[in-house]
C-alpha cells in the first residue's frame, strides 16, 4: 500500500510524499524501492538512498547544474561529447543523453555501475551513453572505496573513514590514457562528483583538458581546500586562462527553485568558507575556459520572493 501511495501520480507534491514515508516507515529499513520515470527510462528508485531520493523528489537532483549544463551546450555548434565523472544513479548522465551527441559516465562502485548497464542496455533512446565500471585517476591500479557516510553518493577513495567502514574493490584508471581507448572527442562540458578525488581525477586528465577545454563543473569543500595549496593550487590543475565561478545558493538551492531548476553563477571567491556559499558545506564550482561564453542565469524570481546580495 505505501509503495503504491509512493508511486501512484497523486495531486499532492513528492516531498510531503517523502514526509509520509519518513512516519510510516519502521526506523530499522535499509531500503524503499519504486518504480519510476526519468528522463523518458524507466528505473527503480531507492527512496532511502540520497542520491536516487533526489531523483525521485524534483524530477531530476541538483536541477540548476542539469539546466546549466544544457543551456551552456546549447551556446555551441557540432557534436559534443559530456563526461559524467562519479555518475552514481545517473541522474546527470540521463538528463544529458538528450543535450550531448554522446555521454560517457564513470563509476566504480559495481552495483551502481550494473545498474546504470541494465537501463541503458533496455532503452534505445540511451543508444549514446557509454557507462564505464572504473574511476579515472592518475593511473591504473586497484584501491578500495569506503563509506563515509549514509547513501552511496557518500562514498570515498581518499576521506578518512572509521576503522569499521563497508570497503569494496575498484578499479581505477589512467584519465587521458581512457579518453584515447575509447576514442572521445569535442569534449564540451565534464563533471566531476568524487567525493575528494577530484585532484588525482584532474591530474589525470591534464592532457585531456588542455586540448578540448571543456567547462567543468566540480564539488568544493573545506577538506577539498586543504588539498588545494590554495587558490594558485587549485589553478593549477586546470589548464591556462580558466576562470571559476560558482553557482549563488539562494538562487539554487531554495527548495523551490531546485525543482524548477533555476540558477545564478557569479564569480568564485576562494577566501570566502564553503558554508557560507553552499548548503551542507559542500559547492559546485564551475571552471570554464576563458574564451568561452557561460550562461549567466536563468532565474526568475516569483512574486513574493526577495533576493539580497
Amino acid at each position: 500500500m505505501l509503495k503504491q501511495f509512493m508511486e501512484f501520480p497523486l495531486p499532492i507534491s513528492r516531498k510531503l510524499k517523502l514526509s509520509v514515508l519518513k512516519r510510516m516507515l519502521p526506523p530499522e529499513s535499509t531500503e524503499f524501492i519504486v518504480d519510476a520515470t526519468y528522463c523518458g527510462a524507466h528505473m527503480t528508485l531507492d527512496l532511502l538512498d540520497g542520491p536516487q531520493r533526489a531523483i525521485y523528489q524534483h524530477d531530476g537532483a541538483e536541477k540548476f547544474m542539469l539546466h546549466f549544463l544544457r543551456d551552456y551546450l546549447r551556446t555551441l555548434p557540432g557534436p559534443q561529447t559530456f563526461l559524467d565523472i562519479g555518475a552514481n544513479a545517473g541522474n546527470h548522465t540521463f538528463f544529458m543523453a538528450d543535450h550531448a551527441d554522446r555521454v560517457f559516465a564513470f563509476e566504480p562502485q559495481h552495483s551502481l555501475s550494473s545498474r546504470l548497464k541494465d537501463i541503458v542496455n533496455a532503452h534505445p533512446h540511451l543508444g549514446n551513453v557509454t557507462v564505464c565500471d572504473f574511476a579515472l585517476g592518475t593511473e591504473d591500479k586497484t584501491d578500495y572505496i569506503y563509506d563515509v557516510g549514509k547513501c552511496s553518493g557518500a562514498r570515498s577513495i581518499i576521506r578518512n573513514h572509521a576503522d569499521d567502514a563497508v570497503a569494496e574493490e575498484i578499479s581505477i584508471r589512467h584519465g587521458d590514457t581512457v579518453v584515447r581507448e575509447l576514442g572521445i572527442e569535442s569534449i564540451a562540458a565534464v563533471k566531476i562528483d568524487v567525493e575528494g578525488y577530484e585532484p588525482l581525477v584532474l591530474t589525470g586528465l591534464a592532457e585531456t583538458l588542455d586540448k578540448h577545454r571543456p567547462v567543468i563543473v566540480f564539488e568544493h569543500s573545506e577538506a577539498n581546500r586543504d588539498s588545494y595549496d590554495g587558490f594558485e593550487g587549485m589553478k593549477k590543475l586546470f589548464p591556462d586562462n580558466y576562470d571559476f565561478f560558482q553557482f549563488d545558493r539562494r538562487g539554487a538551492y531554495r527548495y523551490h527553485n531546485a525543482r524548477r531548476g533555476f540558477y545564478t553563477v557569479f564569480p568564485f571567491r576562494y577566501d570566502q568558507p564553503v558554508n557560507i556559499i553552499a548548503t551542507g558545506g559542500v559547492a559546485n564550482l564551475i571552471a570554464c575556459p576563458r574564451e568561452a561564453a557561460i550562461p549567466q542565469t536563468n532565474f526568475t524570481p516569483w512574486p513574493f520572493e526577495t533576493r539580497k546580495r
